[in-house]
């Protein structure tokens, strides 16, 4: 009698769980972790999930989040509150047990920070996890801060890096994740026997359905193109450069130094000498930077004005950050023309009716420029003190008919306008005229 009883019992169970359901190893889900440093000092966190694959459980009923640094962090220094937009959860004071939102409880240990969330009692009050292809659901934002102001780390320039979040390990023990489930579902599968309305837990010793996806959010990044001081003219330099990407800067600060003698290596010069500041109302507009901002910005300085040709001054570009550290970003060197007309050339060479003349001036000035015979005569007036800009220019010379064969100067005179350390600088090409 009593064997029967058992096969009665065992025959029910077997029947009575013929339309439950086994699904829960096909049920997983990704939490994902986001940061931004958005001051020297604060992180914003946020968690999102998003299922990974398409199952009956649908709906986040609570979980147990631990996080760390990957950087070496005080956690006493750590402190944390809730973002004033918790757009996705709707969540509530702890004290307030009513149903259709979620608590959260949030604790610093000594090597981690662990949040906690429970879920409403009914499936249909719990948040729906969207599916891998539309926008993840947010389960929490916060703003992490060191309590006596002092920065996070935040890498070099030329890092990506800086301190971010990463889940503690291993997820089986630190970490939990829980679905709601309004279907029953049976003892063969490894998380157990669930009834409707059940947290079915995604994450157990012996197995995990949910992937703990680590920070790789970019951290902003002071990136800079290049940098580059050119001469312009008339003792000037220009000096210009563009940032791909700009991270916490107030502004530009330019320093000058002179390159010794028998030295080519800028990083030997001392850049002793200011030459334009962020701070000064004068260069402003100029050196301003643009905070936290990709992308980033062309900017140009001029001019900065020295003192003596046949010279190599260097430049030295700084930034200033929001914590006002002062940091070095590029070096860049120019010499100084000696000679104001630094090339002349004709083409061809020998001609017979038509010369083209190249020449260059490294400054602006007034140009008398003239064809001559071998005693001396002025055969061809081309220029007579004509304002020439500086670069580097050509100009065609028609050659008289009656003009004789032989050997002509083209003799080019160039009087900077604004440097009275050069009187004039002269030039003489020699041009053979053929029939």
């Amino acid at each position: 009698m009593i064997n029967k009883i058992y096969f009665i019992i065992l025959l029910a169970l077997t029947f009575g769980t013929s339309n439950l359901v086994s699904q829960v190893n096909d049920s997983t889900a990704q939490v994902e972790i986001y940061s931004e440093l958005i001051s020297p000092d604060t992180l914003m966190l946020q968690f999102s999930a998003i299922r990974l694959t398409d199952s009956f459980l649908t709906n986040w009923a609570n979980s147990t989040f631990m996080v760390g640094f990957d950087d070496n962090i005080d956690f006493k220094n750590i402190g944390v509150v809730e973002h004033p937009n918790q757009l996705d959860i709707p969540y509530k004071n702890p004290s307030n047990l009513s149903f259709g939102a979620y608590t959260t409880q949030i604790d610093i240990a000594d090597d981690r920070i662990a949040f906690g969330y429970l879920g409403p009692y009914t499936n249909d009050s719990t948040v729906f996890i969207p599916l891998l292809g539309s926008q993840a659901v947010v389960l929490g934002r916060y703003f992490v801060y060191t309590k006596d102001g002092s920065p996070f780390p935040r890498g070099s320039t030329e890092e990506e890096d800086g301190v971010r979040f990463e889940w503690k390990s291993p997820v089986e023990y630190y970490q939990d994740f829980a679905f709601k489930t309004e279907l029953p579902i049976d003892s063969l599968t490894v998380a157990g026997w669930f009834l409707p309305e059940d947290n079915v837990p995604a994450v157990g010793d012996n197995y995990n359905t949910v992937l703990f996806k680590n920070d790789n959010s970019a951290r902003p990044r002071m990136i800079l193109e290049y940098f580059r001081a050119r001469y312009s003219s008339n003792l000037k330099v220009v000096c210009e450069w563009k940032t791909r990407s700009e991270a916490f800067n107030k502004g530009f600060i330019i320093k000058r130094g002179l390159m010794p003698f028998d030295e080519t290596d800028p990083d030997v010069v001392t850049y002793d000498t200011d030459v334009a500041d962020y701070r000064s109302t004068r260069d402003a507009f100029e050196m301003t930077g643009l905070g936290t901002r990709s992308p980033g910005k062309s900017y140009r300085y001029r001019y900065d004005t020295v003192s003596f040709r046949n010279y190599v001054y260097c430049y030295e570009l700084f930034y200033q950050d929001d914590s006002d550290n002062i940091i070095s970003l590029a070096k860049s060197c120019v010499n100084i023309p000696n000679a104001v007309l630094t090339y002349l050339q004709a083409n061809p060479n020998p001609a017979s009716k038509v010369a083209q003349v190249e020449y260059t001036v490294e400054d602006d000035v007034y140009l008398t420029c003239g064809i001559y015979d071998l005693i001396g005569r002025k055969i061809l007036s081309v220029y007579e003190d004509e304002f020439v800009a500086i670069g580097t220019h050509t100009f065609s010379v028609n050659l008289p008919e009656n003009l004789a064969i032989g050997m002509y100067d083209i003799i080019m005179v160039a009087i900077p306008i604004n440097d009275t350390s050069v009187e004039k600088s002269t030039g003489v090409f020699k041009l053979q005229v053929i029939k």
